[in-house]
């Protein structure tokens, strides 16, 4: 790789000291995946090329629910005369609070993981049915080490699979985005709730809300 190209930026809206945590988890993140690709360069090209490929990090916020800082990175290095890319997808979690970063377990329940990983699952095998790549002897069976990453989003909780792993190279980097763990067991186990009531000649009327 030739060039790196480095832009800055300032974590806003959070103490001092959770500012300082919160970056040092940010530099933590982009220099690893530099350092790597770095590492991985050694500096020979395929068949007498002068550039030996594309090296492309990106590092953006995305809206998250709990008051969660979120960051996606995707990071492409594709070299010269190859069709398809390396492609890898990383998200940061920060509790804004501490600007530490936040677990999975913080997000969903011990009680709720078998049903949360469960959604993830059928969300899969909507998103393999729709590419024409499901195979029901081989169904979608993940569990957390699985992931490559995952979101407190507004939407419930994304979750993003490394490449190949959730399907073919050509899917690129699977992710599914599930209703909040327990949301749909409240709505659905959620007694009618009444409020005061009033009286009507011999009749009763109750008010719901």
């Amino acid at each position: 790789y030739s060039q790196f190209t480095y832009m800055t930026a300032t974590t806003t809206g959070l103490s001092p000291e959770a500012a300082a945590v919160a970056d040092e988890r940010i530099k933590g993140m982009v220099d690893s995946v530099v350092s790597a690709a770095l590492a991985d360069d050694d500096g020979e090209c395929l068949e007498g090329e002068t550039k030996c490929g594309y090296f492309e990090q990106t590092l953006k916020p995305i809206p998250c629910r709990d008051s969660y800082l979120c960051l996606e990175q995707h990071v492409s290095a594709a070299p010269v005369g190859l069709a398809i890319s390396d492609e890898q997808v990383a998200v940061l979690v920060l509790d804004p609070r501490t600007g530490r970063t936040a677990n999975l377990t913080d997000v969903v329940k011990a009680s709720e993981r078998d049903a949360f990983l469960a959604a993830v699952n059928d969300a899969v095998t909507q998103v393999q049915q729709s590419f024409s790549v499901y195979d029901a002897s081989n169904a979608p069976n993940f569990t957390e080490p699985d992931f490559a990453a995952w979101a407190p989003v507004p939407e419930g909780v994304r979750v993003w699979f490394p490449k190949y792993t959730a399907g073919p190279g050509a899917m690129g980097v699977v992710d599914v985005t599930v209703p909040p763990p327990g949301a749909r067991e409240a709505v659905a186990s959620a007694p009618p709730t009444r409020g005061p009531k009033m009286e009507n000649g011999d009749g009763i009327i109750w008010l719901c809300y």
